[in-house]
């Protein structure tokens, strides 16, 4: 996903840590057992969850949630939501590399090799 506008690192910040407080408790209690965590059930994601084809796992494993939930009939909404702004607020900017500057030896020895 590419974002077209620019935040300030402060204001990604922020956005992330509203992000990862909204999910605290996903966060604090990890799956054990074969029982679904209780974050789960309260969001009424389990079922959806538990169906899943293996191959959909592995994918969103692989790729992220938010890469394959869109096509995935049944998919919660705020479970797409949330995989969505999981992604855009974790995600970092791509850096550009500046363009190469040339040496100002290496632009006179090229002058004069061609004289």
């Amino acid at each position: 996903m590419l974002r077209t506008e620019t935040v300030s690192a402060s204001e990604h910040f922020r956005e992330a840590s509203r992000l990862l407080a909204s999910v605290r408790d996903i966060v604090d209690e990890r799956p054990e057992g074969v029982a679904p965590p209780s974050w789960c059930e309260a969001r009424g994601w389990t079922a959806f969850l538990e169906a899943m084809p293996d191959d959909a796992v592995a994918a969103a494993s692989r790729d992220g949630l938010a890469a394959h939930l869109d096509g995935l009939p049944g998919a919660p909404a705020d479970l797409v939501a949330l995989s969505h702004a999981v992604t855009r607020w974790t995600s970092l900017p791509r850096c550009q590399r500046p363009p190469r500057r040339r040496s100002t030896a290496a632009a006179r020895r090229r002058a004069s090799a061609s004289r």
